[in-house]
């Protein structure tokens, strides 16, 4: 009874680690560690801050934060995951947040925008960290440089002019000490170009691995240690529980044949 006892709490601190490390790993807030000297590729999604204004050529690497309520629209938009299943949505709220209105030009109606928006006003912005991408960059530790930047056309209203893109976010530590940030959902981009295209507001695009890791590979390593940790006890306890049933149910066998 005792050994079953143990048994199952290694298998239950198992499944407890495995699911605290899903929930860490799924958090929007990402930190990476760089040493001195070193690079990382970041992938965005860029949406338009600025109606009827031309995708930009190029952006700024100029980091400043939006207004509340575009940076609570596009976080509504990821939790209903509405960046991937419904860009003109997606983009029809943002813009609903920024200057009041929907701009439904497809005129293809607004009703996932609307709960988007509605979705919006339900939440509250959360306390910015201190370790911040902008804030290292204003330091001057490190350094960020937009590359790959392509707008997106919207399949579904191709007579559209695009209103998204995608970006890599390149981050360089060019101090001389190891440099830890998160790159926060909701980062704002002035056009190179100054005000005759749009500003955009970025998040991390899930739909993309990172490039190039860091060496130090802050949390995305310490997470897959950590369910790999897990998932390994789960493993060793299943196997020695099973072990234990079986060799138990062994030696009644022999028993009763001995009585018989």
């Amino acid at each position: 009874m005792k050994r079953s006892l143990i048994l199952c709490v290694m298998v239950l601190v198992a499944l407890v680690g495995f699911s605290a490390d899903n929930n860490t790993a799924a958090a929007t807030e990402v930190s990476i560690t760089l040493a001195p000297d070193a690079t990382v590729r970041i992938p965005i999604r860029l949406w338009c801050l600025d109606f009827d204004k031309p995708f930009p050529a190029a952006i700024d690497g100029t980091i400043t934060r939006p207004s509340d309520a575009a940076l609570l629209a596009l976080q509504a938009a990821l939790a209903r995951g509405a960046t991937e299943s419904d860009s003109y949505q997606t983009q029809l709220a943002i813009w609903r947040a920024t200057d009041g209105a929907f701009h439904d030009v497809a005129g293809a109606g607004h009703v996932l925008a609307e709960q988007i928006y509605s979705d919006s006003l339900k939440l509250s912005v959360s306390p910015v960290p201190t370790n911040t991408l902008e804030l290292a960059v204003s330091q001057g530790s490190l350094k960020v440089t937009i590359e790959n930047l392509k707008a997106v056309s919207d399949a579904a209203h191709p007579e559209l002019l695009p209103y998204s893109g995608t970006a890599d976010l390149v981050v360089q530590n060019t101090s001389s000490q190891n440099v830890t940030f998160i790159p926060l959902d909701g980062m704002v981009f002035k056009p190179a170009s100054g005000t005759n295209e749009q500003t955009t507001i970025a998040h991390l695009d899930s739909t993309k691995a990172p490039l190039d890791l860091p060496p130090t590979g802050g949390n995305i390593l310490q997470n897959v240690w950590g369910q790999s940790l897990a998932l390994l006890l789960l493993a060793l306890g299943a196997s020695v529980l099973g072990f234990g049933m079986w060799t138990r149910s062994a030696g009644k066998d022999s028993t009763e044949v001995a009585l018989k």
